[in-house]
């Protein structure tokens, strides 16, 4: 649980790789200053909805979290610049990102993204699988 974490109100750097039990990460929309997370491996991570409030987000890792099936609400982080969501198998749906202005890297690599958002200027790193 990471809601005692969003009382660090100058919290600018997190990472929460490997807790594998982490489900939620929305708690930590309560630290304006939040610039860099990184929460790779966190395999039972669910929701991120409240991220969409960390007004200073640059860069996040959401890499090789297996259940993650939403994104959407990363589209309102108004300072995101790189997103990493390799490894998210369970992620169908990236368009919406393509909502996100300030969006310049998405890494999208043995995701299970099957809808990629395009938009000029957005560099969209991803596997090319063949059929047969």
């Amino acid at each position: 649980d990471v809601a005692c974490l969003a009382r660090l109100r100058a919290l600018e750097n997190l990472d929460l790789s490997s807790c594998a039990s982490l489900e939620d990460v929305s708690p930590l929309g309560g630290c304006a200053l939040l610039r860099f997370l990184r929460a790779t491996g966190c395999t039972s991570l669910l929701r991120v909805e409240g991220l969409a409030r960390c007004t200073a987000l640059r860069t996040l890792f959401l890499t090789g979290c297996t259940r993650l099936v939403d994104v959407a609400a990363l589209a309102s982080c108004e300072a995101l610049h790189t997103l990493h969501l390799g490894r998210c198998s369970a992620l169908r749906d990236a368009s919406p990102l393509g909502r996100c202005a300030s969006l310049r890297v998405l890494n999208l690599r043995c995701s299970g993204a099957v809808v990629v958002p395009w938009r000029e200027g957005l560099v969209v790193e991803f596997d090319v699988r063949s059929s047969t």
